[in-house]
């Protein structure tokens, strides 16, 4: 019955704009505009369309029914579906809209599956943030998910990760992980491309399925235990390039954070587990997360409030 009713909706907007167009010559151009995305169904249309020697009135009528059938049967296909009441086990109002609206759903605790419209929509996302690391210079690569567990305890970072890692074994009884971050493979990367300071600068980065025990998943896909990250690495030879590089991310990320019209701020914050010399986040500003942020409206001192000096 939804659907129907979108249906109904879709064709009543068609239609005003063919009533609104009688006394008009209805062209190519203004088929196309109408909906761009339905390319396959509109091209049908159009070469109807150059084949009509009927007035206006008559190319509207059957444009309008032709329209109501083929998108009828594009939404009757799509696997789509909305929720009428609210997710019990959501507690926050963005992880429950994305549940009713047909975007995501819950497989356990912190896992969700991306129904259709919800990946559409995460894949519109990752494609802005890989324009603007391609035009920055950047060059995209894929790490595995599955990690010798070797590989945190030659860094000396197994024992900082410490049960947040998932963890287990093989049929040899060999120890892996599912990987929380992939500094020591993007490091393991680097060392075979670097013979000579010659062999850098360079930036390579990756979208990869991340995994973390969270105690406590929670906020819908704020707090969650499987998640993709975007993850870049840039290689120099002093701490003058490094900084050329650094300056080269933050404004590819500043541009990405623009394009999705996000209302954020950038802090800085603790480098945590990860160490460095300058952490800064990229925020976005909401009632509800797992920060805190000392924020001053009179001039442009913004910090995480781990590493804040003062509020006053």
């Amino acid at each position: 019955e939804d659907t129907n009713s979108n249906v109904d909706i879709f064709v009543d907007e068609i239609s005003l704009v063919m009533k609104e167009a009688e006394g008009m010559e209805v062209t190519r151009d203004t088929m196309q505009s109408i909906n761009n995305e339905n390319k396959s169904n509109m091209n049908k249309i159009i070469a109807i369309m150059d084949n009509i020697k009927e007035s206006t009135e008559e190319s509207a009528d059957i444009i309008y029914k032709l329209i109501k059938g083929l998108n009828y049967m594009k939404l009757k296909n799509t696997f789509f579906y909305t929720l009428r009441e609210n997710v019990k086990d959501e507690d926050s109002n963005s992880g429950n809209f994305l549940v009713r609206s047909g975007m995501i759903k819950k497989t356990s605790a912190g896992v969700y599956m991306y129904l259709p419209m919800g990946l559409k929509v995460f894949n519109k996302i990752q494609e802005i943030v890989r324009e603007e690391m391609n035009d920055a210079g950047a060059q995209e690569v894929s790490m595995p998910a599955l990690i010798s567990e070797d590989v945190y305890v030659a860094s000396g970072r197994r024992a900082n990760f410490g049960s947040s890692m998932f963890s287990l074994k093989d049929r040899f009884n060999k120890p892996f992980v599912l990987g929380p971050t992939h500094e020591e493979l993007f490091a393991m990367a680097a060392q075979m491309k670097i013979r000579s300071y010659k062999d850098m600068p360079f930036n390579i980065y990756q979208f990869q399925t991340k995994f973390r025990d969270e105690p406590r998943p929670r906020f819908g896909l704020i707090r969650v235990r499987e998640f993709v990250m975007k993850d870049a690495y840039t290689f120099d030879t002093n701490l003058d390039g490094l900084n050329i590089s650094y300056q080269k991310m933050f404004d590819a990320y500043k541009k990405s954070f623009d394009r999705m019209k996000l209302d954020y701020k950038i802090v800085r914050a603790d480098t945590g587990v990860m160490g460095g010399l300058l952490s800064e986040e990229f925020q976005a500003v909401t009632p509800i997360g797992e920060d805190t942020l000392v924020l001053c409206d009179s001039c442009d001192y913004a910090s995480n409030i781990e590493v804040s000096e003062c509020i006053t």
